[in-house]
């Protein structure tokens, strides 16, 4: 039984779930409840808590569970069926392999037809841990563990052997028609829809970046490449508090559009959406400097730090066409939304100018 929004679900599709999970729960739920989450969160799918009930001296299952379903605009789902989104996030959660460093909800249950491009996850509710707020920001302490997490998992997928279950996962450079392709209307788009809080700026450097994206895609698909996250923000981070008033360990979501390329790009992404402009001026060698270390003491040695850097600058180029593809149809009408789009298009913006990004343009 497929569903393709979140309204379809059922008793009936909750208990063939169930029993996906373990045989066992098969005809256990009795009655559940809808939990809208990731409201003006910038999540492009369709998203929703269950909270589940069971029968009465059946053993019981996860007493709620998050649901994925595609995204209800046609644009959204335009985008997301032709990069496959939804093939690459279910490829991670049934690879995941990372020994130590950032972990990722359970995956229950996933299905996809492949013709239409809808499917549906659904994963473990992690709401024992905090959710990060890309507008409010975050504290330094949760920056460093954020950055030294995703360094771990980036040293382990440095190994070529360790990304032999990701070979469907595809490189940056595999992305650039793709990507073309869609760069114009997403642009106009966006544009559109930030109105006055587009930077004076950026609405000056759309068609640098729209003759650009075969150029920094292959560059920053070159060797040393690992597996990224893609959209390594906040929002998708939860921090997990178990021994006082510094987070213990960090979970993951939405690895829709994870990819092969150079690893400090999900840096470069965390850090301009995490701090106001002057904050990431303060912090962002500091940070850099711990996300080097730590790749270095998990065993990468074929990277220099003038390496890392230049690639952490090319880096703020290609979150900027990142943005246009996955948020260039995304609905900025509610309040959080809008501040959201308005912070992170100036910190964007702030960003290049600061690194003097436009020095690789062409």
């Amino acid at each position: 039984m497929q569903i393709t929004r979140v309204e379809d679900i059922s008793i009936a599709w909750l208990n063939q779930i169930a029993y996906y999970i373990k045989p066992e729960y098969v005809d256990a739920v009795s009655s559940f409840q809808v939990e809208n989450v990731g409201i003006d969160m910038g999540f492009v799918n369709q998203l929703v808590r269950v909270l589940i009930e069971y029968e009465s001296g059946i053993e019981k299952g996860p007493k709620s569970v998050i649901v994925k379903c595609p995204p209800l605009d046609l644009d959204l789902k335009r985008v997301s069926n032709r990069l496959n989104n939804l093939q690459r996030e279910i490829r991670i959660y049934q690879g995941f392999d990372l020994p130590d460093g950032i972990t990722i909800p359970r995956l229950y249950y996933s299905s996809i037809e492949e013709s239409y491009g809808n499917g549906v996850l659904v994963i473990e509710d992690i709401d024992y841990a905090i959710q990060g707020d890309s507008v409010v920001g975050c504290s330094y302490q949760e920056a460093v563990l954020a950055i030294k997490e995703i360094a771990k998992f980036h040293a382990h997928y440095w190994i070529r052997s360790n990304r032999e279950s990701f070979n469907s996962i595809p490189h940056k450079s595999d992305e650039i028609f793709a990507y073309q392709e869609l760069f114009r209307d997403a642009w106009e788009s966006l544009v559109q829809k930030a109105g006055i809080h587009m930077p004076l700026y950026l609405l000056g450097l759309g068609d640098k970046l729209a003759g650009n994206i075969n150029k920094i895609k292959t560059i920053l698909s070159g060797d040393p490449i690992t597996l990224i996250h893609g959209d390594y923000r906040l929002d998708n981070c939860f921090f997990v508090y178990e021994h006082g008033l510094q987070p213990d360990g960090l979970k993951v979501i939405d690895w829709e559009y994870c990819v092969k390329g150079r690893g400090v790009y999900d840096v470069a992404a965390f850090i301009s959406e995490a701090f106001r402009p002057n904050d990431r001026r303060d912090l962002e060698w500091k940070l850099l400097a711990i996300y080097y270390s730590t790749l270095k003491h998990n065993g990468v040695t074929d990277y220099s730090f003038d390496q890392c850097f230049e690639d952490y600058r090319i880096s703020m180029l290609e979150i900027l066409i990142f943005w246009v593809i996955s948020g260039g149809f995304c609905d900025y009408s509610g309040t959080r939304a809008t501040e959201y789009l308005s912070n992170s298009l100036d910190r964007f913006s702030q960003a290049v100018i600061d690194l003097r990004c436009e020095e690789f343009l062409t």
